[in-house]
C-alpha cells in the first residue's frame, strides 16, 4: 500500500483554468498502477478562499468522490492551505471531512499509516502558537502546507516564513510540504510543487510524489506550458511560439517605441494569426512602451529628427482621410495629454 502527495491545485471554474481538473484524470490513471491507497492534497486545493461558484463546489466534490470510488483508495487526505478559506477556524471545503472517505485536517493532527507515525501540518498564521507543543521528534512523516524561510518562489524571490528552527525537534522525519510551486529541497523541507503550471511564466517541472515502501520518487503529470513571450516590432515573426504545442498558453508582451504605434493593430493581427496557426491559446496581449530608438547618422547626411507624437497622429490623421475637425479635436486632446 503506498502513498501520493500532490499539492496546490488552485482548482477555478474559470474556463482558462479548465486544463487543472484534467489531473484528476490522470490519477485515477496511475493510483492502481501504483497500489496507491493514500493520497494526500497538501493544501490549496482551491485558488478563491471563501469565493466559490456553485459549479465549482459541486464539480470539485464530484472529482474527490470519483477518485475514491474509482482509484482505489482507502483516504483522501486534505490539508487546509491558505487559500481554502478566509477564516482558519472555519476552512470552507471542512464539510467534506463529513464523507467517510475523506479527511479534513485543519489543526496539527497525529495518525499511524502504514506502519508510520505521520503528523499533518495544516497552514497556520501563526505557527510558533499554532505549534507549541505538537510533538514531532517521535514521528516519522511530517506533511504540512508551509512556506519555510529560504525557499525560492517561482519568481527567484527568496521567500520569508516559518523559521527553520520551529522544525528542529524533528530529527527523524521526513518532512514534505506544500505551499511554494517550485519543487525543491531545503534542508530537510521538500515542496512537492504544483502538478501544473499555475501562473504565466512557471517554467518547473510539475509532479506528484510517490512514496513507495519507504522510498520516495517522482511522478510526472501531463501539463500545458504557460509562457510569457517579448517580441518587438521588428520581428518578422513571434519569436520562442514554436517552443509551445497545442493547446499551451501564451501571453504576448509587444515592445515599441512612440514612432511603432502605428502599427499596433497590424502586430495583434499577426500575433493572433500566429498563435491560432500554431494552436495556442492567447491569453493576453499587451503593449509595453519603450524609449524612442537613436537614429544613425547616414554618412554624409544629417541626422533624422525622431518623430513627435504630434507627427505620428498627423501621419495617422492623413492616413486614414479624418477630417480637419475632427484631426483638431484629437490634437487638442493629445495636447492635454502630453
Amino acid at each position: 500500500m503506498n502513498t501520493l502527495l500532490i499539492s496546490d491545485l488552485h482548482l477555478t471554474d474559470a474556463p482558462r483554468d479548465s486544463y487543472r481538473w484534467k489531473l484528476f484524470d490522470w490519477l485515477i490513471e496511475v493510483m492502481p498502477q501504483h497500489d496507491v491507497k493514500n493520497l494526500f492534497i497538501l493544501g490549496d486545493i482551491t485558488d478563491a478562499k471563501d469565493y466559490h461558484s456553485a459549479r465549482l463546489v459541486n464539480r470539485l466534490v464530484g472529482a474527490l468522490l470519483g477518485l475514491y470510488r474509482r482509484g482505489g483508495l482507502h483516504y483522501i487526505h486534505l490539508l487546509r492551505g491558505n487559500h481554502d478559506g478566509t477564516d482558519p477556524h472555519c476552512p470552507y471545503f471542512e464539510f467534506l471531512g463529513q464523507y467517510p472517505s475523506i479527511r479534513y485536517i485543519s489543526t496539527p493532527f497525529t495518525f499511524p499509516l502504514n506502519g508510520q507515525d505521520v503528523l499533518a501540518l495544516p497552514h497556520s498564521r501563526d505557527p510558533q502558537k499554532d505549534w507549541d507543543g505538537v510533538e514531532m521528534h517521535n514521528v516519522d512523516l511530517i506533511l504540512m502546507h508551509a512556506t519555510v524561510r529560504g525557499a525560492v518562489a517561482e519568481n527567484g524571490q527568496v521567500l520569508e516564513g516559518v523559521p527553520p528552527s520551529l522544525l528542529a525537534t524533528a530529527r527523524r522525519a521526513k518532512i514534505y510540504s506544500g505551499d511554494v510551486h517550485v519543487p525543491q529541497k531545503l534542508g530537510r523541507v521538500e515542496y512537492v510543487g504544483a502538478p501544473y503550471p499555475v501562473r504565466f511564466g512557471d517554467s518547473f517541472v510539475p509532479r506528484a510524489i510517490l512514496l513507495e515502501k519507504g522510498k520516495a520518487r517522482d511522478l510526472l503529470p501531463p501539463a500545458i506550458r504557460r509562457g510569457v513571450i517579448t517580441v518587438d516590432a521588428t520581428q518578422a515573426g513571434l519569436a520562442g511560439l514554436s517552443a509551445y504545442s497545442k493547446g499551451d498558453q501564451v501571453k504576448v508582451r509587444v515592445r515599441l517605441n512612440p514612432s511603432e504605434y502605428l502599427d499596433w493593430q497590424k502586430i495583434k493581427k499577426n500575433v493572433t494569426a500566429a498563435c491560432t496557426e500554431q494552436g495556442v491559446e492567447l491569453c493576453g496581449l499587451e503593449l509595453e512602451r519603450t524609449p524612442p530608438r537613436r537614429l544613425l547618422r547616414k554618412s554624409g547626411a544629417p541626422l533624422q529628427q525622431q518623430r513627435t507624437p504630434q507627427d505620428i497622429l498627423k501621419a495617422f490623421c492623413a492616413a486614414n482621410k479624418v477630417d480637419g475637425s475632427s484631426a483638431a479635436v484629437a490634437d487638442g486632446i493629445l495636447e492635454k495629454l502630453l
